[in-house]
């Protein structure tokens, strides 16, 4: 099986102060060895930050990222960067990334 290494998702990341908050991410994408980025469609208002700044911290970390990017059209053109694969669902994500494929088949 995986590990999901996003500590954010289990509490409130920020009621220990920013700065911790930033180095856990950073230090969750150090541990990881994949990285899931879920795009908004594209011409979302929703413009977030976090995530694009992890992004970029796996890219540069040469970490396997998949993109989930509803409608196919990307959020942004570093979604086109070579060695990033792009789904329009995870369902799609699950079927065929071999990333992937141990969860899937479990």
């Amino acid at each position: 099986g995986h590990e999901c290494t996003s500590q954010w998702l289990d509490d409130d990341e920020e009621s220990k102060g920013q700065q911790a908050a930033a180095l856990r991410d950073v230090h969750d994408v150090d541990r990881a060895d994949c990285v899931i980025f879920l795009a908004e469609p594209y011409g979302s208002e929703n413009r977030g930050g976090g995530r694009y700044f992890e992004y970029g911290y796996a890219f540069a970390k040469q970490k396997h990222i998949i993109v989930i990017q509803p409608g196919g059209k990307f959020e942004t053109v570093f979604h086109a960067l070579p060695g990033i694969e792009i789904y329009t669902d995870l369902a799609a994500a699950l079927d065929q990334s071999s990333m992937l494929a141990p969860v899937a088949n479990a």
